[in-house]
């Protein structure tokens, strides 16, 4: 991944999950931490914290996965 697409792709998430801190490491693995903490609810439908994923588009999905488990979980 070229140093644009890196940042294309982070822009990209980060304004499609602007509840999530994400960043690329500098090992390439890309990781993203819940900008608030987790409440009961959401720990009850296996809201994680913090995930991780080899690229962009798994975190992508892992992403969307914790927002529709999220959902869910009813309101905070």
């Amino acid at each position: 991944m070229t140093a644009d697409t890196e940042v294309t792709a982070l822009d990209r998430l980060a304004a499609k999950f602007p509840d999530w801190r994400i960043w690329r490491s500098d090992r390439g693995h890309w990781y993203a931490t819940r900008r608030t903490p987790v409440t009961e609810a959401q720990g009850r439908a296996r809201c994680n914290r913090m995930v991780d994923a080899s690229n962009s588009d798994a975190l992508d999905e892992l992403l969307t996965e914790q927002q529709e488990r999220a959902a869910r979980a009813g309101p905070l």
